[in-house]
């Protein structure tokens, strides 16, 4: 007869681990959510100038959506580039945000007010938010521009 080890240990301190980085662990999963939607608001925006170019004079939204197959199939969206930069995006993201933990910890250690990490979180969260908001409007999102200059204006 097989014996099972009891699993329950070591369960229960990875689980401790895992909650003691909860808000990094949401962080992570947050900038990967918007690296996802930077690159399919890019696949958008894609969409659309490739129906301009077909004669289409003012695609929305839609149809920039329904779009995103024919211009791959046309050559214009490579899977291949999106992943790098995508991957390259989180990799930039993340070791910006630790970095500035480690100074953040060093700062408040020496008795200064850390002030670092919520710095870099905010600008790449800005900016990746205007890059979607500049993606939708090329997509064909209207009004949208308004709202970049405004963003852009407050960075």
């Amino acid at each position: 007869m097989m014996m099972h080890k009891d699993l329950s240990a070591p369960l229960a301190a990875i689980g401790m681990a895992l909650l003691s980085f909860e808000t990094q662990l949401i962080m992570f999963m947050v900038f990967v959510f918007m690296v996802f939607m930077d690159c399919f608001t890019r696949w958008m925006a894609i969409g659309a100038a490739w129906l301009k170019s077909q004669g289409c004079t003012a695609p929305g939204l839609w149809e920039a959506f329904r779009a995103i197959p024919a211009a791959r199939r046309a050559g214009l969206i490579s899977s291949q580039v999106m992943k790098k930069q995508g991957m390259e995006k989180l990799i930039l993201y993340n070791v910006s945000v630790m970095t500035a933990a480690g100074a953040d910890f060093l700062l408040e250690s020496s008795g200064a007010a850390p002030f670092l990490t919520s710095a870099i979180v905010s600008y790449l969260v800005v900016t990746e938010t205007l890059s979607i908001v500049e993606n939708l409007s090329e997509a064909g999102a209207g009004g949208l521009e308004r709202l970049a200059q405004l963003v852009r204006k407050k960075m």
